[in-house]
């Protein structure tokens, strides 16, 4: 090529051989000169914690779209659930003292004088010596103070008389007003995560809307000139993408919405462009692959395109290793290991606490627990992550666990987290970190 160009003696041919030239020179020197920090990720924490802030822009959200929102405010009962004392079950509303000589020997038979559905009240009062038909969930009249089960009476409807054969006892089957939540209870705190539970009690106290803080809106972005979507056809060297995919559910199952940018060749330019023109509408970046040594690993370079502010380079764990974190106008970035394993794992020790702060959501935060190996590990001098399967204490590692493996992590429902440089026997107690 130096030949042809030199003997064209043209001068643009020439300048581009040389700007090409210095560019291939320029990045094998970044690369020979590029040193990962290889810190613990318990230093990455403490690196990325203070330059990350929660979300505390808040917004009305329908109860119906509240799920795994954030509450902005202390919310208190309006009104008493229930609003009035109700029958517990289908039966007889009465007075208990009509009943205190009733037995299967001594039978009392009592006037019914009329018939209560759920949604209607009974006007008026129910006398000594009578008694009404009452459905479940049905305002029970303010002169009875129990109710007796259907299956308990013989009702004769002709002649209007229900024959009670036992005593009953006062507030007998009986659900007071207020009975499950007073009105002006607190019920709950500001920064409580709405689950159903939680949605469903507000929709019973007529809430119609809730204040929570804004969730984050996350890009997500895979790196890889090797990449095609899923229905592609598969030619030599290419792969099918999946941790988009990975990252996106992971996130939905968290709570979370995200945006799949536009799978990225290997290009620090255009990628670039493409986190510059998503940055304003976005909280958090995470994205896979082009985060190592290689040519093709050009995070640095937007990096230094970008002016992005480095936090870390490089962890002290296999898989993950190769992590790159920055702060590019007030957004964190996160550019994982392009292995679909490596990727999933640094997403949960680093993204996902992150996320916890800035979406005010402490629940976030892993369960850590102790359990009994039932396989021996050998050691390695790199602190690692295997993926495992926890049951009744005891805990399997899985057969496969290389970064690039996906299909094990199916079965696994944590992770062991092993020190560097000690081996573990079958029956070792082993730090777990469940997912």
């Amino acid at each position: 090529m130096l030949t042809s160009l030199l003997c064209g003696k043209n001068l643009w041919q020439e300048r581009i051989f040389r700007s090409y030239t210095s560019y291939c020179i320029g990045r094998r020197n970044i690369i020979k000169n590029l040193e990962p920090d290889k810190i613990d990720i318990e230093q990455a924490a403490d690196i990325i914690q203070p330059n990350i802030e929660p979300l505390t822009k808040t917004a009305l959200f329908k109860i119906k779209e509240a799920l795994n929102k954030v509450s902005a405010k202390d919310i208190f009962a309006e009104i008493d659930i229930p609003p009035f004392d109700r029958s517990p079950l289908d039966g007889f509303a009465l007075r208990s003292n009509d009943t205190i000589d009733a037995s299967v020997e001594n039978q009392i038979r009592l006037n019914v004088t009329g018939k209560i559905f759920s949604g209607d009240v009974f006007s008026g009062d129910v006398a000594k010596g009578c008694a009404v038909r009452i459905m479940t969930g049905a305002a029970i009249p303010k002169t009875c103070d129990c109710v007796i089960r259907q299956e308990d009476v013989e009702y004769n409807e002709n002649d209007h008389t229900v024959i009670i054969k036992q005593k009953m006892a006062h507030n007998e089957n009986y659900i007071f007003k207020g009975e499950d939540i007073k009105c002006g209870t607190k019920i709950f705190a500001q920064g409580t995560v709405l689950k159903s539970a939680h949605l469903a009690v507000l929709a019973s106290l007529g809430i119609k809307n809730i204040e929570c803080y804004r969730p984050p809106r996350i890009g997500i972005l895979s790196t890889g000139s090797e990449l095609l979507k899923a229905g592609d056809k598969l030619s030599g060297g290419k792969i099918y993408g999946s941790n988009d995919t990975l990252l996106f559910l992971r996130l939905k199952e968290l709570g979370f919405d995200s945006t799949i940018m536009d799978t990225s060749a290997d290009d620090p330019d255009l990628v670039a462009g493409q986190l510059k023109s998503i940055i304003e509408n976005i909280d958090i970046f995470i994205s896979t692959g082009a985060v190592s040594v290689g040519e093709k690993d050009i995070f640095h370079d937007v990096f230094k395109i970008l002016n992005v502010k480095k936090l870390f380079w490089g962890l002290n764990m296999r898989p993950g290793g190769a992590t790159l974190c920055g702060i590019y106008r007030n957004v964190p970035l996160f550019c994982l290991s392009g292995n679909p394993f490596a990727a999933f794992i640094g997403f949960e020790l680093i993204v996902r606490p992150a996320l916890a702060k800035i979406a005010c959501r402490n629940d976030l935060f892993h369960t850590k627990t102790t359990a009994i190996l039932t396989k021996a590990i050998s050691s390695s001098p790199v602190r690692r992550f295997i993926r495992a399967f926890l049951e009744n204490g005891n805990v399997t590692p899985a057969a496969e666990n290389m970064a690039g493996q996906l299909y094990s992590l199916c079965a696994s429902n944590c992770v062991l987290d092993i020190a560097p440089s000690i081996d573990l026997k079958c029956g070792s107690p082993v730090p777990v970190i469940m997912l």
